[in-house]
């Protein structure tokens, strides 16, 4: 009985011995690290049929490297323009522009205006008036002077004179002015006077030129001696 009771407890200690060796074992299994079974040199033993087992070729892993730094930002060059070289011959299909001649001439500006006359008429007898732009004209003729009536359309006849000797037997030289003519230039509408002046022995005439853009009733008076002097007062 006594035996019974001692292998019982014999066992009961095996069995908690082995377990405890067990517990043992398992924990330090799954704290060693297993050696790879590459790691002693030997060349790899691959077995087809043992996929699990033996020392398969490894890709080695890429070892990471610190990125190197950029590389410095180069300026990019600034394009130089090169002109093309000139040719030193000119093509002869491309057209030479021509400029256009230049109109030298001044236009003329239109006037409503009567234009003056540009030279004093000459009738046949010899005239004594040599201002070219004269509105009157006295010509000498066998009884004295004749006088004409000058605008732009042409020459009229005007009133006749008596002799330098006829008038100063006439009129005296108490008179200082005697009045020979006064009425209008038909071809002007200007106011026309022809007078004796006694104490001088000359004939004046006093009008007007006909009117233009510049000027209106511009006075044309002159004098005219015994020797047909002319001396213009105004004009």
């Amino acid at each position: 009985m006594r035996k019974d009771r001692r292998r019982s407890l014999a066992l009961m200690i095996l069995g908690a011995l082995a377990l405890a060796v067990g517990l043992i074992w398992m924990a330090q299994d799954a704290t060693t690290v297993m050696a790879h079974p590459c790691a002693d040199g030997s060349p790899p033993q691959h077995d087809p049929l043992d996929a699990g087992e033996g020392c398969d070729p490894h890709t080695p892993t890429a070892t990471h490297t610190a990125r190197p730094p950029d590389p410095t930002n180069t300026p990019v060059p600034t394009n130089t323009y090169t002109p093309e070289p000139t040719p030193t011959t000119v093509p002869t299909d491309i057209p030479t522009n021509t400029p256009a001649p230049t109109n030298t001439s001044i236009p003329t500006a239109t006037s409503t205006a009567m234009p003056r006359p540009s030279a004093a008429p000459r009738p046949s007898t010899p005239c004594i008036v040599s201002h070219a732009a004269t509105p009157a004209q006295l010509c000498v003729t066998d009884w004295g002077l004749q006088y004409y009536f000058i605008g732009p359309s042409g020459v009229q006849t005007g009133p006749s004179l008596s002799s330098f000797s006829e008038l100063a037997e006439t009129h005296s030289l108490v008179q200082a002015v005697v009045e020979l003519y006064r009425g209008t230039n038909p071809m002007t509408g200007k106011p026309v006077q022809i007078d004796y002046l006694p104490n001088e022995k000359a004939i004046r005439v006093s009008t007007q030129y006909a009117d233009t853009p510049y000027s209106k009733n511009k006075p044309y008076i002159f004098t005219v001696s015994t020797s047909y002097e002319v001396a213009h007062q105004a004009w």
